[in-house]
């Protein structure tokens, strides 16, 4: 991996054209609701997409010409000063492990604390007629054994709901076999529990957003992914050829057709199996033929799609597939949270009819926040606690980080001149 890098000087090394440099500053230093409704292509020229800043950018989070611009103006804002030599710097805690470093430890703690949980299938939330702002009254839902029922909620009660999932509809393939292929269709996610639930409530109210913008875009949505399990020898061998001895965790090889970036966790993967690592990786073009296999991601399996990245390091692929176990996965939600949208089709975490619900997750609106971070789910969380409990709320909510240029020179920042 190369030394760091200054960043702005590093934009005219790589042949970002005056012009493109001048539009990169532009951007970065208007107010993101300059670009509401309008996708990056329509931002910038094709010369911008040839430039190595799109494709550091891109590559390091999925970004693609047909994604929201404001998503991209967020990223940039807040990533520009953790540009590392071929990579940007992500502090998302994130890892493999999360159900076990993660999820486990919080339901425990959750347990000690009284709280239940009843394993049910949440299908919509009935509200008090003519109430302003609209009161939940009782939140409809099957149980385990498929029988509908509805749990009645007091006016003192609080409901926090999370909409949408990036993960719907996954296809999950094997080392010998590409992940069976996903319906053209639409319908089927929209009928997916978590769709179903926010369109149940955005047609009781337009202050719930549009989860069709997020959902019927397939070509523009699907992410590939793959994990790759390995013995330590070979993980050390990948880790040095991808990081060299850089305290990064992650690293994109962005001149990749697939636009590969790769993740290596800290925790291990396997509980008592300490010999066996895993690395994450995300193919965000996945649709694009592969470098060295001549197919789209989709379509190979987890042995193919390792000895394309193998390929692409330049390792010979005989030297680890063989002790390598690769499952791929297809998200055809994966990149939604990316997507165009038009103003209102993110809610409010905090609806302005809804008086004691609060909705979470990544489709809910954070100004200048990233989503498919964490961090954005988390924030989102912290929100809705603090927002419906008021003054009986502990929780801190920090601010948005920003990076030198955005703080000190965008508009919100004080001075404003590029043009």
């Amino acid at each position: 991996m190369s030394e760091p890098i200054n960043f702005l000087a590093h934009l005219g090394r790589k042949q970002v054209w005056r012009k493109n440099r001048k539009d990169i500053l532009h951007f970065l230093l208007q107010d993101e609701e300059a670009y509401e409704g309008m996708s990056i292509q329509l931002v910038f020229d094709e010369s911008f997409f040839d430039t190595y800043f799109w494709r550091l950018f891109s590559s390091s989070f999925g970004l693609r010409p047909s994604h929201s611009a404001v998503e991209f103006h967020r990223y940039i804002s807040k990533y520009l000063d953790e540009v590392i030599g071929n990579s940007i710097q992500i502090a998302d805690p994130l890892q493999l492990s999360l159900r076990k470093t993660v999820l486990q430890p919080l339901r425990a703690y959750l347990r000690n604390q009284g709280v239940e949980f009843h394993n049910l299938h949440v299908t919509d939330i009935n509200f008090h007629p003519g109430s302003y702002p609209h009161a939940a009254s009782g939140i409809q839902a099957i149980d385990p054994c498929g029988h509908p029922m509805v749990l009645p909620v007091r006016a003192e009660d609080i409901l926090i709901v999370t909409l949408g999932s990036a993960a719907s509809g996954i296809a999950t393939g094997t080392p010998a076999s590409p992940p069976p292929a996903l319906s053209t269709s639409t319908q089927s996610l929209l009928d997916d529990p978590s769709w179903a639930l926010w369109s149940a409530l955005a047609k009781k109210s337009s202050q719930c957003g549009n989860p069709a913008s997020f959902c019927t875009h397939l070509p523009e949505s699907r992410l590939g992914m793959f994990v790759i399990h390995l013995p330590q020898a070979e993980f050390n061998v990948l880790h040095h050829r991808v990081l060299g001895t850089h305290p990064a965790a992650d690293a994109t090889i962005a001149e990749s057709n697939w636009s590969l970036k790769l993740v290596f966790p800290q925790q291990e993967q396997h509980e008592g199996d300490e010999s066996t690592r895993s690395i994450l990786g995300y193919g965000f073009t996945p649709d694009a033929a592969g470098h060295h296999i001549n197919k789209p991601m989709p379509a190979c399996s987890g042995d193919e799609i390792l000895a394309e990245v193998l390929s692409s390091l330049n390792i010979p692929p005989a030297q680890i597939i063989s002790k390598a176990r690769t499952v791929p996965y297809v998200l055809p939600l994966g990149l939604s949270p990316l997507l165009k949208r038009d103003p209102g089709d993110r809610p409010d975490i905090i609806p302005s009819d809804l008086g004691n619900l609060a909705l979470v997750g990544q489709y809910v609106e954070i100004p200048e926040e990233t989503a498919l971070m964490t961090e954005y789910s988390v924030r989102s969380a912290q929100l809705a606690v603090q927002r419906l409990m008021g003054g009986l709320s502990k929780v801190n909510v920090a601010e948005v980080h920003k990076s030198f240029l955005a703080a000190r020179y965008g508009r919100k920042g004080g001075v404003m001149s590029c043009r």
